[in-house]
C-alpha cells in the first residue's frame, strides 16, 4: 500500500473504469469533461477531468500541453493548489483524477456581483498568495491566473485553490511550450508586450495577475475594464492605471499599497 500511495500520482495507471464509479457530469471544456467519481475501494468522491486523445493531440501543441499540465502538478503538494491524485490511460482517454472541491469558481461569485466582506478578500488572498509562493519556490509559474482558474475549497467557505495548469511552465525551462499568453486583462505588461518569442521572464509575472483579482475583490470591477477583447488588450498593454480617482481612496490606504505593490 505504501508502494502504490507513493507512484500513483506518479505514473499513468489503466483500469480506470474497474476502479471508478462516474456519478455525474460536473463540467466542460473544449477538449475535457469533469465527472464526479467515487471510488469503489474507498467510496472517497473525487473529480476526474476526461481527456479525449483524438481530439486534444489534434490541437496544436494540444499533446505536449497536457504531458506539460499533468507533470507540473505532479511537482505540486500544497493546500492551496488543485491536487493531483492519479492520472490512468485508456486507448481513447487520459483520465486526471484530482481533488473534489465544492464551491464552485471565484469567477461566479464576482459575475453574481457578491459583495466581498473584508475577511473574504483577505482569506482568498492569502491562499492565492501562499499558493503562488510555493510554485514560485519551485520556479513554476501558473501565467494563466483568473478568477476562472480559483476555486473555492467549500461553499461559503474562501479557502481558495488554484485549478488548471495547462499553462503553466518552469520558468529556467530552455524554451517555453507557450510564451506570449494567458488572458487579457490579467496578463503581466512584460508578457503581453513581448516582441521577442524567445525571451525568459519571471514567476513574478503571477503577482500582477494576483494584483487584478485584488482590484476586482476589493473595489468590484477590473483596472482594465474595456467591453470588447482588443480595448481590454489595448488597457492591459499599457498598464496606465489613474490611482487618483476616488474608487481608491474608498479602500484603506494599506490595501491600496498591496494593489499598486501588484500590479
Amino acid at each position: 500500500m505504501d508502494w502504490r500511495n507513493l507512484l500513483e500520482p506518479l505514473i499513468n495507471q489503466r483500469g480506470f473504469h474497474e476502479l471508478f464509479k462516474p456519478i455525474k457530469k460536473i463540467g466542460k471544456g473544449n477538449f475535457a469533461s469533469v465527472y464526479l467519481v467515487i471510488k469503489y475501494e474507498d467510496k472517497k468522491k473525487y473529480a476526474v477531468k476526461a481527456f479525449s486523445k483524438e481530439g486534444t493531440y489534434q490541437e496544436e501543441n494540444g499533446k505536449e500541453s497536457l504531458i506539460n499540465e499533468i507533470e507540473i502538478n505532479r511537482k505540486l503538494n500544497h493546500k492551496n493548489l488543485m491536487r493531483l491524485y492519479g492520472v490512468y490511460e485508456s486507448q481513447n482517454s487520459i483520465y486526471v483524477q484530482v481533488e473534489l472541491l465544492q464551491g464552485g469558481q471565484l469567477y461566479d461569485k464576482i459575475q453574481a456581483k457578491h459583495k466581498f466582506t473584508p475577511t473574504q478578500i483577505k482569506t482568498v488572498m492569502k491562499g492565492l498568495l501562499e499558493g503562488l509562493e510555493y510554485m514560485h519556490s519551485k520556479r513554476i509559474m501558473h501565467r494563466d491566473l483568473k478568477p476562472e482558474n480559483i476555486i473555492l475549497r467549500e461553499e461559503n467557505d474562501y479557502d481558495c485553490v488554484i485549478a488548471d495548469f495547462g499553462l503553466a511552465t518552469n520558468a529556467d525551462e530552455k524554451e517555453y511550450l507557450f510564451v506570449r499568453c494567458g488572458t487579457p486583462g490579467y496578463v503581466a505588461p512584460e508578457i503581453v508586450n513581448l516582441k521577442d518569442l524567445k525571451a525568459k521572464y519571471d514567476p513574478i509575472c503571477d503577482l500582477f495577475s494576483a494584483g487584478v483579482i485584488f482590484h476586482m475583490l476589493a473595489l468590484g470591477k477590473p483596472p482594465f475594464p474595456g467591453s470588447e477583447y482588443n480595448e481590454v488588450l489595448a488597457q492591459n498593454r499599457a498598464c496606465k492605471i489613474d490611482y487618483t480617482k476616488e474608487m481608491y481612496q474608498r479602500i484603506p490606504a494599506e490595501w491600496l499599497d498591496l494593489m499598486r505593490r501588484l500590479l
